[in-house]
């Protein structure tokens, strides 16, 4: 009797662990969603800054290069800043800001747009280059 009490009690404490593991990998996921969402927002913010800037000239043609460094300089633990990613995130706001978007893209709300992984949104930008420049 005891030896089946002990095995119940064991079977009850792993279905339970084995619960709180799913249920923190659930929220790992969230945590990583949310910071991928709030990461995309920033970069539309800045590249709406960046293509505000460059049509005001007032940095002239290396915007991208002065920036970059500028802000490597700033937070040189952050990767993200490079010229070429500066300019994606340009390109982003510009293609997803106009009014002659498609119209899967024109339903899409804000928080859609940010839910993408900035991967992906580079891959959209680099097959839809000609319908933006």
């Amino acid at each position: 009797m005891i030896m089946v009490k002990s095995s119940f009690c064991l079977r009850i404490k792993r279905n339970w662990v084995a619960s709180i593991s799913l249920r923190y990998r659930q929220c790992q996921i969230k945590a990583a969603v949310s910071i991928n969402k709030e990461l995309i927002s920033f970069y539309w913010t800045l590249g709406q800054e960046i293509v505000e800037r460059e049509a005001e000239k007032q940095y002239g043609s290396k915007l991208y290069s002065s920036l970059s460094q500028d802000l490597k300089n700033s937070i040189p633990s952050i990767n993200g800043f490079a010229n070429t990613n500066l300019r994606y995130m340009a390109k982003f706001y510009t293609l997803y800001s106009g009014t002659n978007l498609p119209q899967v893209v024109g339903d899409l709300t804000r928080d859609d747009l940010f839910a993408v992984p900035w991967g992906h949104h580079r891959l959209i930008i680099d097959r839809c280059k000609d319908n933006y420049e």
